[in-house]
């Protein structure tokens, strides 16, 4: 007999004298086609002339579709079979073999088809959370086979996906459940608990501790496509799962102490170079170098934050945090408050900054951040910190506050020497004055300048920001430093 395929006609000749030559995929073709036997036939002919990878992986196929017919007793030598086939000439990281191998195992054990059930009816939104405290009970009690631990914990998977967002103790439970179970690694179920994992971390931070949670999950287990963000709309980003599992775990540090591990610091050296436009990422790095003791490279990656994002006052506090020059930390704290952030969040920095001057003896100028300090907490119904009241008791009786204006420029222009000496200076004059609605904000406005250097149109939002808050006419001079067609930094002549 000769089977034979040409286009999309199939052919089969019965001729004794006509020798079988048949390809994998035309012998994938025959069997797609419901003549499941003829294929087995012609795999197995294939096989017997040419064993190797290609002719093995045909007939595994073709013995899977066969033993679907099958009852237990009939199937279990095909099984047996394709395990050997698979162990004696399939590469171990064949995940499609292997998948096949493996349900075909799984396909006459107990329970079996009616799990995939429940766990078809729970994809497709039906009652998972009854289905699956039923089949976690047949687990417990040693009914259901472990080599069905991959659809119990899809099923789980599924249930989590339906329960309430608020309902995360049981959600926790579950994902501890998860981890009990023995399924094979990596795939993409662990990838979607991860993310399900993630999700918990990001509603209630103190309900899931990440760190344990990876130890048991393994980040060995991530794969190739956990890498890719899904695709955003015009004008939005989006995260990769690997992203998203960085952010919140050096998150969790932060709040609650400790060091990475140092898998995870690799990934996250892995991520900074597949990912350069991620905003959380470098920022995330240099607090990570910061707390390995990597304190020049966490200060390095503090200077670049600051130059592509100068008006974000935490960066600068937390770069002051890696300085030991006193003159340096009262110039960074100094940029910080004048960024013009809201005061309740540079409050704390203020009370920072009039320690450092109270230790140069600048008992007026430390005043004028305590008043400012104590305005905020007291407008807010906050309590005054402890260090607050020992600064205050420090001060000289009768001391006055001073205007800290000029201070802030003297100091504030060391800062940006350390942080800026590496950008060229240049020299632009002012055009033009424009207000523009605030496409993030409707409803606000903001002010815009065009300068012009070297032929050039520049623009500059919301000059405040950067200190210039003095009426400047069109005309006048400023020198400034600009990083990827920004400016960072900015004085008037």
């Amino acid at each position: 007999m000769a089977v034979y395929i040409r286009g999309n006609a199939l052919k089969i000749l019965y001729h004794p004298l006509l020798p079988t030559i048949m390809n994998p995929s035309e012998i994938t073709a025959l069997r797609k086609s419901g003549q499941v036997k003829l294929a087995l036939q012609a795999a197995e002919e294939e096989y017997a002339k040419r064993p190797d990878k290609y002719t093995a992986g045909s007939l595994i196929l073709c013995l899977n579709d066969h033993c679907k017919t099958l009852s237990a007793e009939e199937a279990a030598p095909h099984q047996l079979r394709m395990k050997q086939l698979f162990e004696s000439h399939c590469p171990p990281d064949d995940r499609i073999l292997s998948k096949v191998v493996a349900a075909a195992e799984r396909r006459h054990l107990p329970f079996s088809l009616e799990i995939q059930a429940a766990m078809a009816a729970a994809k497709n939104q039906g009652p998972a959370r009854e289905l699956c405290q039923r089949f976690l009970a047949l687990r417990d009690a040693g009914e259901l086979n472990p080599k069905l631990d991959v659809y119990l914990s899809w099923l789980i998977f599924y249930t989590i996906k339906q329960l309430p967002e608020g309902d995360v103790w049981q959600k926790k439970r579950l994902l501890a459940r998860y981890l009990r179970l023995e399924v094979r690694r990596p795939a993409l179920l662990h990838s979607r608990l991860l993310a399900e994992a993630l999700k918990i971390k990001s509603r209630a931070p103190h309900a899931l501790r990440l760190r344990p949670f990876l130890e048991l999950w393994d980040i060995n287990n991530l794969r190739e496509d956990d890498w890719r963000a899904p695709e955003a709309q015009e004008g939005h980003m989006t995260f990769s799962l690997i992203e998203k599992l960085l952010t919140a775990y050096v998150r969790e540090i932060k709040r609650e102490g400790g060091r990475p591990s140092a898998e995870m610091c690799a990934l996250l050296n892995q991520a900074l170079e597949r990912f350069p436009r991620n905003p959380h990422l470098p920022l995330a790095a240099a607090f990570v170098r910061a707390i390995t003791g990597e304190k020049e490279e966490a200060r390095a990656h503090y200077r670049h934050l600051i130059q592509r994002s100068p008006t974000k006052f935490y960066l600068w506090t937390q770069l002051a945090a890696l300085v030991d020059d006193v003159d340096l930390k009262i110039g960074l704290f100094s940029k910080a408050i004048t960024t013009r952030a809201d005061e309740e969040f540079i409050c704390k920095t203020r009370l920072r900054l009039a320690a450092l001057l109270q230790t140069k003896g600048l008992m007026s100028h430390a005043k004028a951040e305590l008043d400012r300090y104590q305005a905020t907490y007291t407008a807010k119904g906050w309590t005054l910190k402890w260090e607050f009241r020992e600064l205050v008791s420090r001060l000289p009786s009768g001391t006055q506050a001073a205007d800290n204006r000029r201070l802030y420029m003297y100091f504030a222009s060391q800062a940006e020497e350390y942080v800026y000496s590496e950008l060229p200076i240049l020299q632009a004059e002012k055009m033009e004055e424009r207000i523009t609605n605030d496409r993030l904000n409707p409803g606000r406005r903001y002010t815009t300048w065009v300068l012009r250097c070297e032929g050039q149109r520049v623009f500059l939002n919301k000059p405040a920001k950067y200190g210039l808050t003095a009426t400047y006419p069109n005309g006048t001079h400023f020198a400034f430093k600009q990083l990827d067609g920004r400016i960072v930094w900015i004085k008037p002549l």
